[in-house]
């Protein structure tokens, strides 16, 4: 009897203990439902993060502010400074030494197509200098007098004088074709071997002849002037060259020199 009433007891006790784990109530006798079962993880494995960060990498490029790899040059500068320096991103903020070096002016160098200065100390200024001139002289009649200069800064300067429609001085600034070409010319006449007269014989020249009278240096650089006078019987080549030079008398874009 005494073990039938056991028996009874610890069966009583199994059946309760199981009904509170499958059927659990609140304080109030409703029923709770069993919690439920933990969501998966959505955190990536390691492999998806590693190709997310190469993603990063091959959008973003390499970062600019790995200082590690660069020795940041830390003479002269302040903590704050260097700091800044170390910053990371490709808009980091530029340090005091960098904002000195950016806004600093270089040291300018004298161009090299500026004269030497002369020994008083001014500057030695080479234009307007003649390179080659025409002069034509006087007539018994109506011949156009006037004097058409070549000078080394590619101008014509016209002074007209007689029996022309300008009166005075006139300029022209040339194209470098044209300069070239003229000076090209120039070189071909041999000019420091040209006599003195055409032609050698003055004898035969008339007296109511005009002159074309040519000045030019004596050589390279000299301010020295040589003269030729021509009346006629200049050789073909110089001939050639005078037309074409006197043709410049009759351009329309001369510039009066005001007085």
């Amino acid at each position: 009897m005494r073990y039938a009433i056991l028996s009874i007891l610890l069966l009583s006790l199994l059946f309760g203990c199981n009904r509170d784990a499958s059927n659990a109530t609140s304080s109030d006798g409703k029923f709770l439902a069993p919690a439920n079962q933990p969501a998966k993880s959505t955190m990536p494995d390691k492999g998806a993060v590693t190709k997310m960060v190469e993603n990063k990498k091959m959008i973003e490029g390499p970062n600019e502010a790995v200082v590690d790899d660069v020795k940041v040059a830390e003479e002269g500068l302040t903590d704050a400074d260097i700091a800044a320096a170390k910053r990371p991103g490709s808009r980091r903020t530029p340090s005091t030494a960098d904002q000195a070096r950016a806004t600093s002016v270089p040291e300018q160098e004298t161009p090299r197509s500026m004269p030497t200065p002369a020994a008083s100390g001014k500057p030695v200024l080479d234009y307007d200098r003649p390179l080659f001139a025409v002069s034509k002289t006087a007539c018994y009649g109506e011949c156009e007098q006037y004097s058409l200069t070549l000078t080394n800064d590619r101008q014509l300067i016209l002074n007209a004088k007689k029996h022309m429609d300008k009166k005075g001085e006139y300029r022209l600034r040339l194209n470098a074709q044209e300069y070239n070409s003229l000076i090209s010319g120039l070189d071909s006449l041999n000019l420091d071997q040209l006599p003195a007269v055409f032609p050698r014989d003055i004898e035969t020249i008339p007296a109511d002849v005009q002159a074309t009278v040519l000045r030019f240096p004596e050589s390279v650089g000299s301010t020295e002037m040589k003269k030729v006078e021509v009346y006629f019987d200049a050789p073909d080549q110089l001939a050639s060259f005078l037309k074409r030079f006197e043709a410049m008398v009759a351009r329309k874009d001369w510039v009066a020199v005001k007085p």
